[in-house]
C-alpha cells in the first residue's frame, strides 16, 4: 500500500470527500489531494496536518507502522506551557491530632496555575493522618490557596502555633467548628 493509498483509505474512513479534505488543508481544489492520492510529492509538513485531520498517526502515512492506522482517542489535551508552575511541596500538615508543619521546602511539584495571585499563594502539602478518610488519605499531597477566609463546608488547613491540620471548616452564630470528612 502506497501513501497515497493509505491517505485515501483514511480520507475515506472519515467519511470525507477530496474536496472535504482539501478544504480543511486550505487548497482551493480537490485536485491538490488527488495529486496526493496519485503519490505525487508531498511535503513533510503536510503529512502531519494530513494525519492530524485524518486521525492516523505520521508513521502510519508513511508505511512504518501497519498496524495501528488511528490514532488512539485520549483525554489528555495539550496545556499552554506558560501556566505550568513550580510549587513548593511542604512536609507535612496533620489531618487528625497535632503535627507540627515542617517548612522545609525541599521539594517542587509543577502545578498547572493562571492567575499570578493564585501561584504567588500557592503551597502543596503532604498530609499526616486519617481523621478526613476517605476523601484525604495519609500521604495524600494537597494544593493549598493561602487565605485568611473560608465557607462553611470548605476543607481547610489551619495553622496554629507550630502545629497545622487539615480539616472541613463549619461557620455558625456560635462560632467555628473544625470537623472532619
Amino acid at each position: 500500500m502506497t501513501m497515497g493509498d493509505r491517505v485515501k483509505a483514511a480520507r475515506q474512513k472519515k467519511g470525507y470527500t477530496q474536496e472535504e479534505l482539501a478544504q480543511k488543508l486550505g487548497y482551493k481544489s480537490r485536485s491538490s489531494v488527488n495529486k496526493i492520492e496519485k503519490e505525487r510529492d508531498i511535503p513533510r509538513s503536510m503529512i502531519v496536518k494530513i494525519a492530524e485531520i485524518l486521525d492516523v498517526t505520521p508513521a502510519y502515512l508513511m508505511g512504518w507502522d501497519e498496524r495501528k492506522p488511528v490514532k488512539e482517542k485520549s483525554n489528555v489535551r495539550k496545556m499552554p506551557t506558560e501556566f505550568i508552575r513550580l510549587v513548593p511541596v511542604f512536609e507535612s500538615v496533620s489531618a487528625g491530632f497535632g503535627l507540627g508543619a515542617v517548612n522545609s521546602d525541599k521539594e517542587y511539584i509543577p502545578l498547572f496555575i493562571q492567575s499570578d495571585y493564585e501561584y504567588e499563594h500557592t503551597i502543596c502539602v503532604r498530609v499526616c493522618g486519617d481523621s478526613m478518610h476517605p476523601q484525604i488519605q495519609d500521604g495524600d499531597l494537597i494544593q493549598v490557596i493561602k487565605q485568611n477566609t473560608a465557607e462553611t463546608g470548605d476543607i481547610v488547613v489551619i495553622l496554629d502555633g507550630d502545629d497545622a491540620y487539615v480539616k472541613r471548616f463549619i461557620g455558625s452564630k456560635q462560632g467555628i467548628t473544625l470537623g472532619n470528612h
